[in-house]
């Protein structure tokens, strides 16, 4: 009696721990937002968070892949309009204060950042 309980109870652990495993798992993503002459822009999807205000990273690549950077925006809404922020993420300094948003890249990076 004691080894059929104990087989049982072994086999519900492996059944739990088989569905544990196979949960999704959260991944890093960079999404293609937009680009010019000189680089394309993707959002970092990992750095997306919302609050009060909703900020998120965006890697600048540029056309022959040899060089990156990034910066910081952030958004909110006020007086019926989005407004933004763009900030160098090393130091947490505002370059200035935009809005409402005119560039087709800020839009996506907006959009993006409201459906994730």
């Amino acid at each position: 009696m004691k080894k059929v309980s104990f087989t049982m109870l072994l086999a519900v652990a492996v059944l739990f721990g088989a569905e544990a495993a196979g949960q999704s798992s959260a991944y890093a993503q960079d999404v293609w937002i937009g680009g010019d002459n000189y680089a394309d822009h993707y959002i970092m999807t990992e750095t997306i968070s919302k609050g009060s205000t909703y900020r998120a990273y965006v890697k600048y690549v540029s056309k022959n892949s040899s060089y990156w950077s990034k910066t910081g925006l952030e958004f909110f809404y006020d007086e019926g309009d989005w407004w933004y922020r763009q900030f160098d993420p090393r130091g947490e300094r505002t370059f200035r204060v935009y809005g409402p948003h005119t560039d087709a890249y800020i839009g996506a990076a907006l959009e993006q950042i409201l459906n994730n």
